[in-house]
């Protein structure tokens, strides 16, 4: 199965039953999909490198995180907006590439060894505002068995949902 990845902030629909891998086509084990066409994947990825080396450059840390699941939540019962934030958050690294003999670049997503993490500012807003507590996550957890767990504490909450999206962005 291959993630389809979000680049912009555009959410996907959300989960009304736990989360599950959707399977598409695959072309390598290194492909991942996007809603997006070439050269708008290609701008957002060329602004998300340059902010990110920029952020480390200045300020000596990370920023870019590839973020698995979110959770949308309302304030109120009746509030009309509903409010979204990550869930998993994965230090990542974005670098451009040049593709031998074309014009063109690809993009390289990797891994940037530092932590893993949860979402400790939401985390701490759930447990005072609303007496929630977010269920553990370790290295050893699948992310969707996480996200799974997620859904369950949230069964009796009205409107809440997780939303199985992932993106790249500045956490």
């Amino acid at each position: 199965p291959l993630p389809v990845i979000n680049v912009s902030g555009e959410t996907l629909p959300p989960l009304t039953s736990p989360p599950l891998l959707v399977t598409k086509p695959q072309k390598s084990p290194e492909t991942l999909l996007t809603i997006h066409n070439e050269e708008i994947l290609a701008r957002r990825c060329q602004r998300l490198a340059q902010e990110s080396r920029t952020a480390v450059e200045e300020t000596g840390s990370n920023l870019l995180y590839l973020a698995m699941g979110f959770l949308e939540w309302y304030e109120a019962n009746d509030a009309p907006k509903a409010n979204q934030a990550p869930l998993i958050l994965i230090p990542v690294k974005l670098e451009r590439a040049p593709l031998p003999r074309v014009t063109t670049y690809t993009y390289l997503l990797s891994y940037r060894e530092e932590e893993i993490k949860t979402n400790l500012s939401l985390s701490e807003k759930l447990a005072q505002d609303y007496n929630l507590k977010l269920p553990d996550f370790s290295d050893d957890l699948e992310p969707t068995a996480y996200l799974a767990q997620v859904y369950e504490t949230l069964n009796n909450r009205p409107r809440w949902q997780v939303v199985p999206d992932l993106r790249i962005d500045f956490f």
